[in-house]
Formats: structure tokens, sequence, C-alpha cells
């Protein structure tokens, strides 16, 4: 994820060779369905990859839910992007 300083581009330079060797995962904090697809293709492009196999919604304690599922919400939007083949499978993680 891009708080992680240069992670993802490090792993870029590694990724073209090994993707197959490798359960590939990134994350988005937003709950706008448009901002979370923007993240997940920039994530592509810095990993050097055309797909994840998970994206998920990171904290999802710290959102408004009812954002999330909602029709513009980042839920849908990961859901468009699954079938576009970007990323595998669609996740949460969440807080107490």
């Amino acid at each position: 994820a891009p708080g992680y300083a240069h992670a993802q581009e490090q792993l870029g330079h590694i990724l073209p060779r090994r993707r197959d060797e490798v359960f590939l995962v990134t994350k988005t904090p937003t709950s706008d369905g448009k901002t979370a697809i923007e993240q997940l293709e920039e994530n592509l492009k810095i990993l050097r990859t055309d797909a994840v196999d998970l994206c998920y919604v990171h904290s999802l304690g710290h959102q408004d839910v009812d954002k999330v599922l909602a029709k513009d919400g980042s839920l849908a939007a990961l859901r468009e992007a699954q079938k576009r083949g970007l990323t595998r499978y669609v996740g949460f993680t969440a807080h107490h």
C-alpha cells in the first residue's frame, strides 16, 4: 500500500519475474468507489502487474459502512474491478 514508502516499487522490480509464486494483496482505506478504483489501478501500475489476488477495504470500523456498501461505494467498485480481472477476490478488514 502507498503508506509503506517505497515497498510497492521494490516489489514491482521483483514481481514480473516471480508473480506466479506469490499471493499478492493490496488495500484501499477509502469508502468511495471512484477513489478505490483509482488506488487499485495505481497500485497495479507501481507493482507492474495486471491483477492482484486480493484487494480489500482496510479498517472498515473507521469508515461509514453505509457508504462502503452504497452503489457508489468501495464494495461495488471493487466488485466491478473483480469482473474486469483486476483482482481475484475482494475483502475487508475491521477494527473493533
